[in-house]
């Protein structure tokens, strides 16, 4: 009832043929081109809420970066659950190759420093997440070395999974 009168409108879309006017929605995909990263069609790339176009070889580079910066996100994840610090370090090394690629967009891009910004904080954050699951990793390897260590020396394998071995029940082995 009065509830249409409230509702806020829906968020205006970029237009990549005109990106001076961000008002404007974007046009249907029935008037659109079936190729659209031809190689005489520059191809857009949007980080956060910044687009920007992109030459064939940015392009190459961009791609080649977020390759990078989902390979770093999931080992770093992977690597808490089952990898642990060498994992880890493999995913702070990815980190660091997206992080350099895309400074390497950035300084290619020139003139806008907003876009430099968003540039290298999306890669900086990708940095950010696999080190945090490092520092993660080398906690838990700290806390758990010595107590695997004993356990492992004093062959009372049983003391890893929590249960004791029987010592009353008769040998049925041969040694027994």
């Amino acid at each position: 009832m009065g509830d249409s009168e409230n509702r806020p409108e829906p968020p205006a879309r970029w237009n990549p043929e005109n990106p001076g006017e961000p008002g404007q929605t974007e046009p249907s995909n029935e008037n659109q081109a079936p190729n659209r990263q031809g190689a005489s069609h520059a191809a857009y790339a949007v980080i956060g809420r910044v687009a920007f176009d992109l030459s064939a070889d940015e392009q190459k580079v961009f791609q080649s970066a977020r390759n990078y910066i989902t390979a770093s996100q999931v080992t770093a994840v992977f690597s808490l659950f089952f990898g642990g610090v060498l994992l880890s370090s493999i995913a702070v090394a990815l980190g660091c190759v997206a992080y350099a690629k895309l400074n390497q967009l950035a300084v290619n891009r020139g003139g806008d420093p907003e876009l430099q910004h968003v540039i290298r904080r999306s890669g900086a954050i990708v940095i950010a997440i696999a080190a945090f699951a490092l520092v993660l990793n080398i906690i838990a390897l700290v806390f758990l070395y010595p107590a695997v260590m004993e356990t492992l020396q004093g062959t009372d394998l049983g003391a890893l999974t929590g249960s004791a071995p029987s010592t009353n029940s008769p040998g049925s082995s041969t040694w027994g």
